[in-house]
């Protein structure tokens, strides 16, 4: 009898740890909703010639998946632009960009890795990668858990 109350208090014991291991990666959870506010943003990369470029912008995230962009690119000046993202519960994710000025339609697509607080987050271009389209990384990070409204530049 002694014999199996101290196996069933291990085993107890030992389902309790592994719960409680565990438990503390529910602390690192992430969705659509852990990016909300707005952006500031910098990247380098190669533009469509192979020289080297730069770009600053600043871009809101809407917790659902939507993202507005206003930035200024060397060479091309200022843009505005609309694109996705997903971000899934490892805080691990994609984002894409449709640029309507090429035909056909260009679609950029990058991984990205947000800080389980969603303040910043890094991102990488997964495609297109070609000769003709610029391969860019860089780093974002919150400035105002508000959403900026992007007009036009004048």
């Amino acid at each position: 009898m002694k014999k199996l109350l101290v196996i069933t208090c291990v085993s107890f014991f030992s389902i309790g740890y592994s719960i409680s291991s565990f438990a503390g990666f529910s602390d690192f959870f992430c969705s659509n909703a852990s990016l909300r506010g707005t952006y500031t943003y910098s990247e380098l990369g190669k533009d469509k010639t192979g020289s080297d470029f730069a770009e600053s912008g600043i871009e809101t995230y809407d917790g659902r998946g939507v993202i507005e962009n206003k930035s200024f690119h060397t060479g091309e000046g200022p843009s505005l632009s609309s694109g996705s993202y997903s971000i899934n519960a490892d805080c691990t994710g994609t984002a894409g960009f449709t640029d309507t000025s090429t035909s056909p339609p260009t679609i950029s697509s990058f991984d990205i890795f947000v800080s389980p607080s969603g303040d910043s987050f890094t991102f990488v271009q997964t495609s297109p990668i070609t000769p003709s389209i610029p391969l860019v990384s860089g780093e974002e990070k919150r400035v105002s858990k508000s959403l900026i409204r992007f007009f036009p530049f004048q």
